[in-house]
């Protein structure tokens, strides 16, 4: 027999037992499967998806996700907003907050957001329209 006849054969053979089993994976290999997905952290897991679940819900989870990984320093008010998905409130009732230690001029301008799932309120701070005393790490 020359090797293209054993090589129409075994494709052949090959064709025929998929055929035959179906198309179906084993299923060592769908435990397998799922004992790898099991070990994912359940609940969001992109941008998106953080983004989704904080407006549904006002979760402070997904809510810090996005500060720890989205947010920056320097960002604009609407791009922050872009960011967790809705706008922020101007507090007008502010000089407590600005006197409360750091760097603030009185014309700095705080927005707030929440309160979150947890009844927690969120406040930023914009000088000139742009994010600032803000690290991402504290909410890390």
């Amino acid at each position: 027999m020359d090797n293209a006849t054993v090589f129409r054969r075994l494709v052949g053979a090959w064709v025929f037992a998929l055929i035959v089993s179906g198309c179906e994976s084993p299923t060592w290999t769908h435990t397998l499967n799922e004992s790898f997905s099991a070990n994912q952290p359940a609940g969001p897991r992109t941008e998106e998806e953080h983004r989704r679940e904080y407006l549904a819900t006002g979760s402070r989870r997904s809510l810090r996700w996005l500060l720890a990984h989205c947010v920056k320093p320097g960002m604009s008010y609407d791009d922050l907003c872009g960011v967790l998905g809705q706008d922020g409130e101007l507090e007008t009732k502010d000089l407590k907050l600005k006197t409360n230690g750091g760097n603030y001029r009185i014309d700095d301008e705080v927005y707030r957001w929440g309160p979150d799932s947890e009844g927690r309120i969120l406040y930023l701070f914009f000088r000139e329209n742009r994010l600032f005393n803000f690290d991402p790490d504290e909410f890390k």
